[in-house]
């Protein structure tokens, strides 16, 4: 997260500088849409009365940066637990 907001000399050609800004708008992003899904994820899992909402939230927070399968997959994990 350090390198999301640091400030980077960037004294690159045109090109490389619109490379960076995408970067960076990406990776905040992807930050934010992360953390927004971990805690809904953990509302949720309180609201449904499962043990340890907060971890649930963070992992799910975490597995999110995992392209395609991370948020679903560990979104879907707490509530195959719940149904045992």
């Amino acid at each position: 997260l350090f390198l999301l907001w640091s400030p980077v000399q960037r004294e690159f050609s045109p090109v490389m500088q619109g490379v960076f800004q995408s970067m960076e708008t990406y990776l905040k992003l992807k930050t934010l849409i992360s953390a927004m899904m971990g805690v809904t994820n953990g509302i949720a899992l309180a609201v449904i009365g499962l043990e340890l909402p907060a971890a649930w939230g963070l992992l799910t927070f975490l597995a999110n940066f995992i392209p395609n399968i991370g948020g679903p997959v560990i979104s879907l994990v707490p509530c195959l637990i719940s149904i045992l």
